[in-house]
């Protein structure tokens, strides 16, 4: 897949403004889109229209460092409404999310490229037809009722299987295990009404 990576190529030790983009594999999270540039994109992604107060913090001496804020705001920062239309659709990667390492590279996305392919300041960059392919996903493309489905029959297991395990399995192996203790301990509220 074609893309565009940071000015100064790629780096395993990245840092605040170097023009490098992070080597690994990320996660895909947050994504963002221009309502007024195109229509909502499918993807089965946390999604939410771009507004004109949405920006990044970037300065790594600000307590939001590399999260999203709600401009106007002091510190550095990046603005994810733009005019150049590079963020039409961005998706936040999750570089430097857990824990957030000051200096160490905010405001790290997939988003569209240039024309040409022009390097980045950090991100990676694809055309308008390979971020729909990543933001759709199998899930994104299946429809509604089948998801539904999947999520109900998933909520359903993990139900089922804790009342089993934590509502009967478990009480019935601590009295097993602990006969003695356990009767004992059943009868002293028994004690206050004989």
């Amino acid at each position: 897949m074609p893309c565009a990576l940071g000015r100064t190529g790629q780096t395993r030790s990245k840092r605040e403004g170097d023009g490098a983009s992070p080597i690994g594999s990320f996660a895909l999270g947050q994504a963002f889109y221009r309502s007024d540039q195109l229509p909502r994109p499918r993807t089965g992604l946390p999604l939410r229209a771009t507004r004109k107060s949405d920006g990044w913090c970037d300065d790594p001496g600000d307590r939001r460092y590399n999260c999203r804020v709600t401009l106007p705001v002091p510190s550095s920062h990046e603005t994810l409404w733009r005019e150049d239309r590079v963020y039409d659709v961005v998706v936040d990667i999750a570089w430097n999310r857990g824990p957030i390492h000051r200096g160490r590279g905010s405001a790290i996305f997939l988003h569209l490229a240039r024309p040409g392919f022009e390097p980045t300041a950090g991100c990676v960059a694809v055309g308008r037809a390979a971020i729909a392919r990543l933001l759709e996903g199998r899930l994104a493309r299946m429809p509604d009722a089948y998801r539904h489905g999947i999520a109900f029959l998933i909520a359903f297991s993990i139900i089922t299987s804790l009342h089993i395990v934590v509502g009967e399995q478990a009480p019935k192996l601590m009295g097993l295990a602990l006969a003695e203790k356990v009767a004992l301990a059943v009868a002293l509220p028994l004690q206050l009404f004989y």
